[in-house]
């Protein structure tokens, strides 16, 4: 009888015993578990935030070049335009009674003209007139129009209304869009172009498809990438929305950029 007891006493305390060590594996693989989440939910968080970081210096970045272009603009154009200007001006200061007196007057006040309209052209090309006058559509079938007027590219377009879209957001796919086209024309040798600016309740999506050379996109030197793709990026990355790209050597490239409406900036 004492014998069963302690056989029963025996089994009890490795039942026990067995509760325990499984408890504690228990209790460690469930502290290895939340340790592996909590790494995995650090890893995404650190990739999210170098991925702002990169949107934000390639837009920063974006922003200085499209500065030092206008700069450049400015001081080569209308600053030379101004400069000649100023040489007449002063020939007819010191010579009032030339005979070129006429002329320098004359051609001074074509080199303001032409001054006016340079410095319209840059101001159109920060806000472009199109985008408060006819809406986003409009200025992209302006912009597509001028394109075929050159008869260097055939373009087809596919444009439909999009639901209203703040200041920012129309001028951030109309440079979108603007890239795209003069990214087709200039390196992709493209000879048919086609737009299509779509919408539904959720998205608007701008895609532009060309049958030029096409790339392989895993063989771009980096720096390439970041002056083709980055900007492209930065800019759809302010609107949180996404782009992807379809090409191979001799198939074209296909961009699509897909924009959620209800985060557009205002």
């Amino acid at each position: 009888m004492e014998s069963s007891e302690n056989i029963n006493l025996s089994f009890a305390t490795a039942a026990i015993i067995g509760m325990l060590v499984l408890t504690v594996l228990l209790i460690l693989f469930f502290v290895a578990y939340q340790r592996r989440l909590l790494k995995e939910q650090n890893a995404r968080q650190a990739e999210r935030e170098a991925h702002q970081k990169e949107l934000l210096r390639a837009s920063l970045e974006s922003q200085e070049r499209e500065q030092s272009r206008m700069a450049a603009e400015l001081h080569d154009g209308a600053g030379a335009m101004l400069s000649t200007t100023r040489l007449y001006l002063q020939q007819l200061r010191l010579q009032p009674d030339s005979t070129q007196a006429k002329d320098w007057l004359k051609m001074a006040e074509n080199m303001l003209r032409d001054t006016v309209t340079t410095i319209r052209t840059i101001s159109q090309n920060l806000q472009p007139a199109e985008l408060e006058s006819i809406g986003l559509v409009g200025a992209v079938r302006t912009l597509t129009d001028t394109l075929e007027k050159t008869g260097a590219v055939q373009v087809h377009t596919d444009l439909h209304p999009t639901p209203e879209l703040g200041p920012e957001a129309q001028l951030l796919l109309y440079r979108m869009a603007q890239e795209l086209i003069n990214n087709a024309i200039k390196h992709a040798q493209a000879r048919t172009l086609t737009v299509r600016l779509t919408a539904d309740e959720a998205a608007v999506r701008l895609e532009v498809s060309d049958d030029g050379v096409g790339f392989d996109a895993s063989q771009l030197p980096e720096g390439r990438r970041s002056m083709g793709l980055k900007t492209l990026e930065s800019r759809s990355g302010l609107l949180n929305g996404t782009l992807t790209r379809k090409t191979a050597p001799g198939q074209g490239t296909q961009t699509k950029i897909t924009v959620p409406i209800l985060t557009n900036p205002e």
